[in-house]
């Protein structure tokens, strides 16, 4: 099942969006994540076996960001969330408060930022979207700034349209959870 159908899915059940991604995250970079996950722990109480079998059967989510989110994790995880191109996939990484600012307009508000962000999700159909050359310009225990650019391609009304530009994003802490309260889209520089 690919992320869109997946991010979907968990809508359509309700079930907390981030939990498949934030699992792939521990499937992709953990060197024994299959071990973990099968056979629920056995190195005692707070090993990582055991909170690793913990989260399967409970679907913690908290402790499972408590072990891998951090400020890069979740730019690359609001990547992937994008891709899926449902809002109930991307909102949880969108801090309450968060500003953005588009070509079209500036978002004060996570409802005006949703507005903004489903009217792309249906105007881009298919659309691919990449960050790259990423650079940390600020890092901190509850705060980061980067800067990058983006590429995007997808079909607008059936026709092939891309684009690229810069970003710059900046990312808080408020207890183990990373939210995106600022990104700021442009044209790329000349």
């Amino acid at each position: 099942m690919d992320l869109r159908a997946a991010g979907r899915r968990q809508a359509e059940v309700g079930q907390e969006a981030t939990l498949d991604m934030l699992v792939r995250i521990v499937n992709n970079r953990d060197s024994e994540p299959h071990q973990y996950l099968e056979d629920g722990g056995s190195n005692g109480p707070g090993s990582r076996s055991r909170i690793y079998g913990r989260i399967i059967d409970s679907r913690d989510v908290q402790a499972l960001e408590r072990l891998h989110m951090n400020h890069k994790t979740l730019l690359a995880d609001y990547k992937d969330a994008l891709a899926t191109q449902c809002w109930e996939v991307v909102a949880p990484l969108i801090h309450d408060d968060a500003c953005f600012i588009f070509s079209e307009g500036t978002y004060f508000g996570k409802a005006a930022i949703e507005a903004a962000v489903r009217s792309t999700f249906n105007l881009i159909e298919s659309e691919h979207y990449a960050i790259k050359d990423v650079v940390w310009t600020y890092v901190h225990d509850d705060s980061a700034a980067c800067t990058y650019g983006f590429e995007w391609s997808g079909l607008i009304n059936g026709h092939p349209a891309s684009g690229t530009g810069r970003g710059t994003t900046v990312v808080v802490r408020g207890g183990d959870r990373w939210q995106i309260i600022h990104e700021h889209l442009g044209p790329s520089a000349n």
